[in-house]
């Protein structure tokens, strides 16, 4: 059988020169066993294992202890889940936070345009939720309110129109949010998170009650000009009225009546036709307030009346060297008068006084041989077009 008895361990005098090691019963008391050892070494004893290894293999860590580690694991293990869901809740509201957010800009940035859509405004928030989609969400809430300028609550029909611009729409979104800590499901069973977005509505509302904005009225008058060459045209709107002030046109709208269409502003618009042919033009100028329209009729190609030309140019630079190490020089003739027309058919003839031609080109440049070298070279410039021929000569001093 196993003996369950266990024994002390008393270190005690044994003698001037010695110590004694006595083992007694813990049950008794009674003395089971001396052993005797030099204080002379005593480290000596221990390590030739003269002490017994009794108490020291024995000594183990009591059971009670092992228990109070698994309590104390247990308690730390709950508040310990509670700290990460905890965490976790606030990540996810604040992420549903920025997610309504961006939804509620989405919506107000539609509802701008048609403040009376609540089921547009709710689409695009709710499309703008599910691209950002997170598990345990709920559905959301779109509402729209609109006030005008005094901050007086309006119908959102007429927040485009009344008596100015102006008028502001407000959308807000909101969505029940569900905790994962049973701590905080316990304390707000019913949590919602909202937040909204404002824009001034864009449009002119169709109500019987609306009038125009004050001091603005649509465009008095629509006008064309008609200038060009060939098939290309130059269409100007910018007499139209009125084309200055806060109700001034904003809006020049084009129709070439060749199938296409343009925008422009009152500078003019560029159109190139296919082909010869007639066309109806059409302007609609327009301001806040409305439009206006007009027509004109264009024959292309456009009939231009041609000018004598008359040549100018330039050389830079003014002198330089030929042969080895060549100057390159520049000749421009842009200045030339009654060449820009490319109806009349203007050309370019450059002659550079060594014998060598130019291109036709408004602008070109050449080297001289060592032949020119030290000699003056006389360049001329031929202008023509349809109504006529120019010359223009200058020198060049040659090192």
């Amino acid at each position: 059988m196993h003996d369950s008895t266990t024994s002390n361990y008393i270190l005690e005098p044994g003698g001037t020169d010695s110590m004694a090691l006595t083992e007694r019963d813990s049950r008794t008391e009674a003395p089971v066993r001396v052993e005797r050892m030099s204080l002379s070494s005593p480290l000596q004893a221990i390590s030739n294992g003269r002490l017994p290894r009794g108490p020291f293999a024995s000594r183990r860590r009591p059971r009670h202890s092992r228990g109070q580690s698994v309590v104390e694991f247990a308690l730390i293990v709950p508040l310990f889940m509670l700290l990460v869901l905890s965490a976790l809740d606030f990540g996810r509201m604040f992420f549903t936070y920025i997610q309504i957010s961006n939804a509620a800009r989405e919506a107000v940035a539609y509802g701008a345009n048609n403040p009376t859509d609540t089921a547009g405004m709710t689409s695009h928030a709710t499309q703008e939720v599910n691209v950002q989609n997170q598990g345990g969400e709920n559905a959301i809430t779109v509402a729209a309110a609109c006030v005008d300028t005094a901050g007086g609550s309006i119908t959102c029909g007429s927040a485009g129109g009344g008596a100015g611009p102006g008028n502001t729409i407000t959308v807000t979104v909101s969505e029940p949010f569900t905790f994962l800590s049973p701590v905080f499901r316990a304390l707000f069973p019913s949590f919602t998170i909202g937040t909204s977005a404002s824009s001034v509505a864009m449009y002119i509302a169709p109500s019987s009650t609306a009038t125009n904005p004050p001091l603005c009225s649509p465009p008095s008058s629509a006008v064309i000009t008609i200038s060009g060459a060939g098939l290309q045209i130059e269409a100007d709107g910018s007499g139209s009225l009125p084309n200055s002030g806060l109700c001034a046109i904003s809006g020049y709208n084009w129709d070439w009546a060749d199938g296409t269409t343009g925008v422009s502003f009152a500078t003019g618009a560029t159109h190139t036709y296919a082909g010869p042919g007639v066309h109806i033009i059409t302007l609609t100028v327009t301001n806040q307030t409305g439009s206006a329209s007009t027509q004109a009729s264009v024959t292309v190609p456009l009939s231009t009346t041609c000018l004598a030309p008359r040549a100018v140019f330039s050389i830079a630079p003014a002198t330089g060297k030929a042969g080895s190490g060549a100057t390159t020089f520049g000749y421009d003739a842009n200045a030339s008068v009654n060449m820009a027309t490319s109806a009349c058919n203007p050309h370019y003839a450059w002659s550079f006084g060594d014998g060598n031609t130019g291109p036709d080109a408004v602008t070109t440049t050449h080297q001289y041989g060592a032949a020119s070298s030290g000699h003056t070279v006389l360049v001329r410039l031929t202008a023509t077009n349809d109504a006529g021929t120019s010359q223009a000569t200058q020198s060049i001093v040659l090192q």
